[in-house]
């Protein structure tokens, strides 16, 4: 009996670690930006506010590729991302996912999201990078966001970023 156990154990941890996801935010500034149809409230200026990129992935889907000082996850027959979201303010747009993908390397994280018609690309470089997309960090540093939608745009700069598994 404690050999059933055991199995019906190790086969439960085994596909909750295999339903584990990670969620990379991104916060910072916008350093220029429009909002034709005020789609983050009133106001078409968005220099100067806050944002936060929220990227939510599952490291089994999409292709991934781990080498030595890189590791990558793309688009295959289905995204890795399930959940892309973009707040200025007190306003978020989900966004739906076409395309994209996500890559780590030694010294820079880089996300990009290409829902049809948006594009949200985030790039960010520290001093020290985990070595796998899938660890957990928070790392302060120098990047970039460039956020362009239907109704306008926005340029960034990133301050911060988490790597959260649940």
């Amino acid at each position: 009996f404690s050999h059933v156990a055991v199995a019906v154990a190790a086969l439960c941890l085994s596909a909750t670690a295999a339903k584990a996801s990670n969620t990379v935010t991104f916060q910072g500034i916008i350093d220029w930006g429009i909002d034709a149809n005020e789609s983050f409230g009133d106001g078409l200026n968005l220099s100067g506010l806050q944002f936060t990129a929220s990227y939510t992935f599952d490291p089994n889907l999409g292709v991934r590729v781990t080498e030595p000082g890189s590791d990558t996850l793309t688009v295959g027959v289905t995204s890795p991302f399930t959940t892309v979201r973009f707040t200025v303010g007190e306003v978020t747009r989900s966004l739906s996912m076409v395309g994209g993908g996500t890559a780590i390397t030694d010294t820079t994280i880089s996300f990009n999201a290409f829902p049809s018609p948006d594009a949200l690309m985030m790039n960010m470089t520290s001093a020290t990078m985990p070595p796998l997309l899938t660890t957990p960090f928070s790392l302060p540093g120098s990047g970039s966001v460039s956020y362009d939608f239907l109704d306008g745009f926005a340029y960034g700069t990133v301050t911060h970023v988490t790597n959260e598994t649940s």
